[in-house]
């Protein structure tokens, strides 16, 4: 016998779609057997039958828990008495086939039943929305506080855009589900008080391949900067855990152990994938551009102990930042440059008033004043400095030099050719 497998594009609520589906597809003679380790349904090749299907749910199983509860064994008695076999057992909704096409549906009161398919969905869909819509949310306000802070490094930041992107698209994925359930319950519900035929769930296979698809381009900056290898594990893990969790509820005997160690695998899969990440940005990656400027193009450092520290250094579709120190153990001739160079122009003037703000609010701190350079010299548009503190404004790009010495015109003519892009 020959067997085929389906990804399913239902929603969860669709139980009238899906089971005219599989009624569909056994009377072309394909029998619905349950599903594999992937989720993809099962057909088993056999001779063409009018059958019935039909959708039971299951409000008192928690998301967490993969054996059946006592209301669900009652539930099964009862419809095995009326000629009803379960087929299959899909997290909160339950398969069942009658091989008499004339039988009498398994629930008769509409508005029983969408009582009962509420009760199952909706808490489920909204803790496992919420929780991913809140997280988004959340990082959203992480990124609009990091601008806040500090506007230049946050705009340098290499998965900036991809970010924003992905967060704001994970929020439409998420709430969609959530109005599309609304709409079509509201108006299952004025159906079945009117006596009506319960409507269509419509959308839903238009979305989830938009979906899809949507997911599938935002990974890609993901493949194209080098993150192949971290996607490779995670969904190795995914996959583990989803074998698992299929064998623990479809083919494990004792449920009792079952549901201890689907629990324990729940923890296991978080700490996994929180160490796996925690390392993987614990791992970054060193800059190796040679520096705009260093105290080796203005001073004689042949007798000087300088060291060199990468302070920050990321690089974006946006903008590129670069912050490093060299300090000299004698205090004498010490050097730190922060190069911020802007891609996109129309965000240039927000970046200059940060720029300015943070140089006048430094020397605030340090009760001393800020004076007008000349940028001729520089061969810049604008310079403002404070003591051995240099802010310089070129086109697209931003520098600002604090050095433990004062800068004699031939030094700065040798900065300038350095720092000009």
């Amino acid at each position: 016998m020959s067997i085929k497998r389906q990804s399913p594009r239902f929603a969860a609520w669709d139980a009238a779609g899906m089971a005219a589906h599989l009624e569909s597809m056994e009377a072309r003679g394909w029998q619905f057997r349950g599903t594999d380790w992937l989720g993809r349904w099962e057909y088993q090749e056999t001779l063409p039958q009018s059958v019935r299907y039909a959708i039971a749910y299951a409000p008192s199983r928690r998301d967490w828990r993969i054996t059946p509860t006592e209301p669900e064994r009652d539930l099964e008695e009862l419809c095995f008495d009326a000629g009803w076999r379960k087929v299959a057992a899909l997290s909160k909704f339950h398969i069942y086939r009658n091989p008499d096409a004339d039988a009498t549906d398994l629930e008769t009161d509409e508005l029983t039943r969408l009582d009962t398919l509420n009760s199952a969905l909706w808490k489920s869909l909204l803790w496992q929305s919420g929780i991913m819509i809140g997280w988004a949310v959340l990082m959203l306000g992480i990124l609009a506080w990091s601008f806040g802070n500090n506007l230049p490094r946050s705009l340098a930041l290499p998965s900036l855009p991809f970010t924003v992107t992905f967060l704001l698209w994970l929020i439409a994925d998420r709430a969609v589900p959530l109005i599309l359930y609304r709409r079509w319950l509201k108006k299952a519900r004025l159906a079945a008080e009117a006596g009506l035929p319960c409507p269509a769930v419509r959308g839903w296979r238009l979305f989830s391949r938009l979906s899809l698809g949507v997911t599938a381009v935002l990974l890609l900056p993901l493949l194209t900067q080098g993150h192949l290898p971290l996607i490779m594990v995670y969904t190795a893990i995914l996959l583990a855990f989803h074998s698992l969790r299929w064998y623990l509820e479809q083919r494990m005997e004792d449920e009792e152990l079952a549901e201890r160690l689907f629990r324990v695998s729940l923890l296991v899969l978080f700490l996994l994938i929180y160490a796996i990440n925690q390392g993987y940005q614990a791992a970054g990656t060193l800059e190796t551009a040679p520096l705009p400027l260093s105290a080796q193009d203005l001073v004689d450092t042949s007798d000087m102990e300088l060291a060199f520290f990468e302070m920050n250094s990321t690089s974006g579709p946006l903008a590129s930042y670069r912050d490093y120190w060299q300090p000299d153990n004698n205090s004498d001739f010490s050097l730190r440059c922060t190069v911020f160079d802007l891609k996109v122009p129309i965000l240039e003037q927000p970046c200059r008033e940060w720029f300015e703000e943070e140089f006048q609010a430094m020397a605030k701190r340090m009760e001393t004043t800020v004076e007008q350079g000349d940028p001729t010299p520089w061969g810049a548009d604008s310079v403002i400095r404070m003591d051995n503190s240099w802010l310089i404004f070129y086109d697209d790009r931003v520098v600002e030099l604090h050095l433990s010495w004062d800068l004699n015109p031939e030094q700065i003519a040798i900065a300038a050719e350095k720092l000009t892009p």
